[in-house]
């Protein structure tokens, strides 16, 4: 307010002018100047109470949330943990020792057989793997030009016959020895595998069940190498990255199935015989 007797500024706050010391307002009482103060005074004081409270509950609400985020992390980190613990447990061994004096490096080893009841191997089978196996003799398989794209008609293959017993472990147009009007289960293998050695008795059986199926053996192991042939020619030809290695051509001579796919297949095809 303006002070009527010296014409300064002067709080509306104020009894006397602060510049003259003059009564500004004498009709009123000093007292109503003090009310007024002690009226703002406890706005003032309501205003920075009720921030107070304000910021406490978005604390509160913010701590809770933190909370509830950092244990769904927690939860989720402890999962993968588990997730990763799990399957570490089915992780392909990859430490096969190159059988032999050779110096070369050899690849990253494959793994030794799938999770699966076929393949469940005892600490005494698993010791097997440094034990060379003695293989039947097989019936040598008769030539024939028959062009690779059609495969072999007339010739008669013994159930799980091996293909290639007159040298293992090298190259082979398996191809050539498709049956036309059959489906073909190649499998390649090795002595020193023992899922290998399991599953080949079943192969046997689904070939002498079912007449439209022949199963034919691929023996990956050189003359002379001790454990699996990881490094042999036929492992290089068709990229073979474990064993059993199973390779599927239908009736008309095309391949439908190779590898993982080609392994459940023949786990299909062995259930559906209630082969186990």
């Amino acid at each position: 307010m303006i002070c009527p007797h010296c014409n300064n500024e002067a709080p509306d706050t104020n009894y006397h002018c602060p510049h003259c010391g003059n009564v500004l307002k004498p009709d009123l009482d000093p007292s109503d100047f003090r009310k007024k103060t002690v009226k703002r005074s406890a706005f003032n004081t309501n205003i920075l109470v009720t921030a107070i409270i304000v910021v406490g509950l978005a604390v509160l609400v913010y701590a809770a949330f933190f909370k509830t985020t950092g244990s769904s992390d927690s939860q989720s980190t402890a999962s993968s943990d588990v997730y990763r613990q799990e399957t570490s447990r089915t992780e392909p061994e990859r430490n096969e020792s190159q059988p032999g004096n050779q110096t070369q490096q050899q690849p990253a080893q494959p793994d030794r057989g799938f999770d699966d009841p076929f393949f469940k191997d005892t600490e005494e089978e698993k010791q097997d793997d440094i034990k060379p196996k003695i293989s039947s003799p097989e019936i040598p398989i008769p030539k024939t030009s028959t062009p690779s794209s059609v495969g072999v008609t007339g010739v008669e293959f013994s159930p799980g016959q091996v293909i290639n017993s007159g040298s293992p472990g090298e190259e082979i147009n398996i191809e050539n020895f498709v049956q036309e009007g059959k489906t073909t289960i190649f499998d390649f293998y090795s002595d020193y595998c023992p899922p290998c050695r399991k599953i080949s008795p079943l192969l046997k059986q689904l070939d002498n069940k079912r007449d439209d199926i022949v199963v034919l053996k691929v023996d990956i192991n050189r003359p002379g190498r001790k454990g699996i042939d990881w490094g042999s020619p036929v492992v290089r030809q068709y990229r073979i990255k474990f064993v059993p290695f199973f390779m599927i051509y239908d009736p008309s001579g095309r391949r439908t199935h190779e590898g993982r796919a080609a392994y459940y297949e023949v786990g299909k095809l062995l259930s559906s015989e209630g082969i186990r």
